[in-house]
C-alpha cells in the first residue's frame, strides 16, 4: 500500500478508537479497567523475586482482564467492520460506480 493509503487507514482506525471512547460506555470502562489491571498486573510481577506465584484474587483479575480485553476487542472489530463498509460506500458513491 502506498503511505497515502496507510497514513488514512491509520487515521480511521484512530478515529475509531476515539469515538468508541467517547460514545460507547462499556468501550471505556473497559479502557479504564484495563489500565486498573495492568497496575495490578505490574505489581504482582515486579514485587516478586524468582518467582510468581498468583493468590485466588490475583487469578480472578487475570480472568477480569482477559475477559475485559475480548470485550473491548469485540467491541472494536464490530466497528471497524461497520466504518469499513461505511468508507466503502462513500468511496464508490466518490467513483460514481453507485448514486
Amino acid at each position: 500500500m502506498t503511505n497515502h493509503v496507510t497514513d488514512f487507514l491509520d487515521s480511521r482506525i484512530q478515529d475509531i478508537y476515539d469515538n468508541l471512547k467517547e460514545n460507547n460506555v462499556e468501550y471505556a470502562c473497559s479502557i479504564q479497567k484495563t489500565k486498573e489491571l495492568i497496575d495490578i498486573f505490574d505489581k504482582m510481577i515486579f514485587n516478586k523475586e524468582d518467582e510468581m506465584i498468583l493468590s485466588i484474587s490475583d487469578r480472578q483479575d487475570v480472568e477480569v482482564f482477559l475477559e475485559n480485553d475480548f470485550t473491548r476487542n469485540a467491541i472494536i472489530q464490530e466497528e471497524l467492520y461497520k466504518q469499513g463498509y461505511l468508507d466503502c460506500i462513500k468511496l464508490l458513491r466518490l467513483l460514481e460506480v453507485i448514486r
